[in-house]
């Protein structure tokens, strides 16, 4: 083959260079099933972002980066209101666990004991260390409102650390944290992880699973460090519907049946990039001398599973209209909006317009359905 040839491939099976000849899915530039959220720091003033090692970073909450101090003072009115949240949430934050970091139960034992560190969750019926549990909850909010608004992955690995942290105490403490944190593991381009977390979550509502029954904690199950749910490679190739069996008799699933939706979008989208970048060298390079082998190649994408993957999705399409008959018409009526930067600008519209869960749903989902190619075409079909 032409050495050029073999160049022109790559670059279009690396690069963000449109398809050309495609419809719909295959105009689109390629896609390896992630979302493109999660990148570097750049200044927050010029967006300057070709000398990473320069930027400076913000010293009170440490989630804004600036070329130097004009550009900080040129940003200090959109940055000072998050800013100051921040600052005063860590600091809140390490106040009240302070009594909690060297507690004495005279019951249990006679020297001082970390009951912010133990296992089992700490002294939760305490109303001092459920301050402390409200302080954190707080502060993973400050930090996902960042970390929507920024794009950065470093902050939204924050938020994501500080959600673990709350849910390893109590994970019934705070429901928005529980539903929110598999969308940040979509942001981290942690599918697999992602869709662990939400398959050991439904089990929990399950009462009748022995295992699983009522599990309010996650000590006991962690293998320590941020990942505390253990999950095997590719899990999310998987069928919710086989593993989670009363998964029809269950409530309050919108948003993690958004979650499941997002991976099964993402599979496909994959899929379908890599079969257009196939099509794309038969038919148009020196790969064309060789059409024989297109009949190979085709009944192997044919036996990648995508087919299962989609009707997968119908399924997961279908639950979620049992309990919201209205979601794909929400969902578009959303659509001009699901780009918008500021979480709690989004935040306050779902909420006045959407009941619970759909509006928390849509809130943290929208933009992640929406960044997957040819999801708006689904959408659409389905409608």
């Amino acid at each position: 083959m032409d050495t050029d040839i073999d160049w022109e491939i790559a670059r279009l099976i690396t690069s963000q260079v449109p398809l050309p000849g495609e419809k719909n899915w295959f105009k689109r530039p390629y896609y390896e099933g992630k979302d493109r959220i999660v990148k570097e720091p750049y200044c927050f003033a010029c967006h300057d972002d070709t000398n990473v090692a320069a930027l400076k970073r913000c010293s009170r909450c440490e989630v804004a980066w600036y070329c130097g101090r004009q550009c900080q003072k040129k940003d200090i009115r959109h940055h000072r209101e998050l800013c100051n949240q921040i600052t005063e949430g860590r600091e809140l934050t390490e106040l009240v666990a302070i009594p909690f970091r060297q507690f004495i139960d005279s019951g249990e034992s006679d020297h001082a004991e970390n009951y912010v560190g133990r296992e089992d969750g700490g002294f939760n019926g305490d109303e001092g260390f459920q301050n402390c549990l409200r302080a954190r909850s707080d502060l993973a909010s400050m930090y996902w409102d960042a970390a929507y608004e920024s794009e950065v992955k470093e902050v939204c690995l924050r938020a994501h650390f500080h959600c673990v942290e709350l849910m390893k105490f109590d994970a019934a403490f705070d429901v928005t944290t529980r539903i929110r944190l598999p969308f940040i593991l979509l942001y981290l381009n942690r599918d697999d992880e992602a869709y662990a977390f939400i398959r050991y979550w439904l089990k929990v509502e399950d009462y009748t699973d022995p295992v699983y029954n009522k599990r309010k904690s996650w000590h006991g199950r962690s293998e320590g460090g941020d990942r505390p749910i253990p999950f095997e490679l590719n899990c999310r190739f998987n069928d919710i519907f086989e593993e989670c069996t009363k998964l029809e008799e269950l409530t309050l699933l919108a948003p993690y049946l958004m979650v499941l939706i997002i991976i099964k979008l993402r599979i496909i989208a994959s899929h379908e990039a890599v079969a257009a970048v196939l099509r794309y060298t038969f038919t148009e390079t020196a790969c064309k001398k060789i059409q024989q082998v297109g009949p190979v190649v085709r009944e192997m994408l044919a036996g990648s599973g995508v087919s299962i993957q989609r009707q997968q999705l119908e399924r997961l399409f279908d639950r979620m209209e049992v309990d919201h008959p209205s979601i794909i018409d929400d969902l578009l009526e959303c659509e001009f909006i699901s780009e918008r930067r500021k979480a709690l600008d989004l935040d306050e519209d779902f909420l006045e317009q959407y009941p619970f869960p759909i509006n928390i749903t849509l809130a943290n989902g929208l933009r992640l359905l929406y960044r997957v190619p040819g999801a708006d075409d689904i959408l659409r079909q389905r409608n």
